[in-house]
């Protein structure tokens, strides 16, 4: 029988490739959180508690000018640096979250080594893309 939480996983680009038993360690490690529209996640300035990857639904920070669609993620420069979220980010929609305590998300990086290369990846773009416009920087940790 096809666990439902595992088969929305797998379907993220954060979380492409992983094997089976890799995908069901996910699943049982992050929680599953609905959220209405227009409830805040994070706030900007706030300490960074946990990963968050948005699996359905629409979100965009405190300003709107930067929208988030399923598989975003935040809160990962955070757990890295010990630094506050740069931005709040607000629901647009009905949303479905994964998070991740601090714990888990060190967890998922030592366990998933293709994950943590998925997110420097990412980290690395976003970097480049500011170095080329400072104003294009889309993160939202």
């Amino acid at each position: 029988m096809r666990d439902p939480k595992v088969e929305e996983i797998k379907k993220l680009a954060l979380f492409a490739g992983c094997r089976p038993d890799d995908l069901r360690w996910i699943a049982g490690v992050a929680d599953s959180v609905d959220v209405p529209a227009g409830r805040t996640i994070v706030h900007g300035g706030r300490t960074v508690r946990e990963f968050v990857v948005l699996v359905s639904g629409a979100a965009s920070n405190g300003n709107g000018s930067v929208s988030l669609t399923p598989g975003a993620y935040f809160g990962e420069l955070g757990l890295v640096d010990g630094r506050p979220h740069a931005q709040t980010v607000q629901t647009q929609s009905p949303a479905r979250l994964l998070v991740f305590s601090a714990g888990a998300f060190r967890g998922m990086l030592a366990r998933i080594p293709s994950v943590g290369r998925r997110l420097l990846s990412g980290m690395v773009t976003e970097l480049r893309e500011a170095a080329q416009e400072p104003r294009s920087l889309r993160a939202v940790s």
